[in-house]
């Protein structure tokens, strides 16, 4: 009987999840094992693969909370938000999930927050990347945005950034989850 309830365990377990989460590093389980790639117009890359996320209130809404994922973590535990490392920041809706194709619609800001802004920031190339941006291409998953019982944000991403100052668009590929505050 033992044996027939371990087996329906492991049965339930190899059910849940999927490929569309990411998967957690077993050497590192707090962050998410794959991160995002970013790939510049000159081939050059850097990869950025731990977030923390926190519940905000939307500046335009009082009383409106969105999940803002920041990358890399050590950004919100400096209590700073200027660096100059390369930075990612994912505000999304509570509760909003599923595939957004880029550029991202912002909304007429009397209707409410926009489902899901991304924007990054390479220093080295002192550009400022956006996902609404109108030649923005590709998609954004959000797999989770929640504030209970603790800030989670994870997405996927395959998308090319524009910037905001005119120079070359940046190709953001992988997944990034959420680790908790430390």
């Amino acid at each position: 009987m033992r044996l027939l309830g371990l087996l329906i365990l492991l049965l339930v377990l190899s059910g849940c999840g999927g490929d569309e989460y990411a998967e957690l590093d077993p050497k590192n389980p707090s962050r998410a094992a794959e991160g995002l790639v970013f790939t510049r117009a000159d081939g050059s890359s850097y990869e950025i693969t731990d977030a923390v996320a926190k519940c905000v209130g939307h500046r335009k809404f009082p009383g409106v909370k969105v999940v803002r994922l920041i990358a890399p973590a050590d950004r919100l535990r400096a209590g700073r938000s200027e660096g100059r490392e390369p930075a990612l920041v994912v505000d999304v809706a509570l509760g909003v999930q599923g595939t957004r194709r880029l550029p991202l619609q912002e909304r007429d800001h009397n209707t409410g927050p926009s489902d899901v802004v991304v924007s990054a920031e390479d220093p080295q190339r002192d550009n400022e990347l956006s996902g609404t941006v109108e030649e923005a291409t590709g998609k954004m998953t959000v797999l989770e945005a929640t504030c209970d019982p603790e800030p989670r944000l994870s997405v996927a991403v395959d998308a090319t950034l524009a910037s905001e100052v005119g120079r070359p668009k940046v190709h953001v590929e992988g997944g990034l989850a959420s680790m908790l505050p430390g």
